[in-house]
């Protein structure tokens, strides 16, 4: 696991915000996310932790696209896939993972769990010193 990127997302969702849904993938402001120098933000009120990682993580260029909850290179890859020329896209989720260095079990235990955000923080701290999944207990502080 990248162990700075786990401890930027923490720390992302651990702002004081109006409200954490992890149910919510971005989809609350636009349908497109594109990185550039001015707008490299961080989510202020709703997102799923893979967005987050996204907004925190993505080059300058990268394209998110909500509707298709797929992450591109550039504008050029989203246009070209907008009108069905390539699917060059990467799922937000595996996107996300492979930059926070988890498999597919771990990301969908930690991106499709959709609970609040205590439990999420505290799914990314417990990946953070365990590979195996089924090992979580919920009842216990990582």
């Amino acid at each position: 696991m990248n162990l700075e990127v786990a401890e930027r997302l923490i720390d992302n969702l651990e702002i004081e915000r109006i409200i954490h849904n992890q149910d919510i993938w971005l989809s609350d402001h636009t349908t497109v996310f594109v990185i550039s120098e001015e707008d490299k933000w961080s989510c202020a009120t709703s997102g799923c932790a893979a967005g987050f990682v996204y907004v925190e993580e993505a080059p300058v260029g990268f394209v998110f696209d909500t509707s298709s909850e797929f992450v591109f290179n550039s504008r050029k890859d989203f246009e070209a896939y907008e009108n069905d020329l390539d699917h060059s896209g990467i799922r937000i989720d595996k996107w996300a993972g492979d930059v926070l260095g988890i498999n597919h079990d771990q990301q969908m235990f930690l991106f499709y769990n959709f609970e609040d955000t205590e439990e999420i923080v505290n799914r990314i701290r417990f990946l953070i010193g365990n590979d195996d999944v089924d090992l979580y207990d919920p009842d216990r502080l990582y």
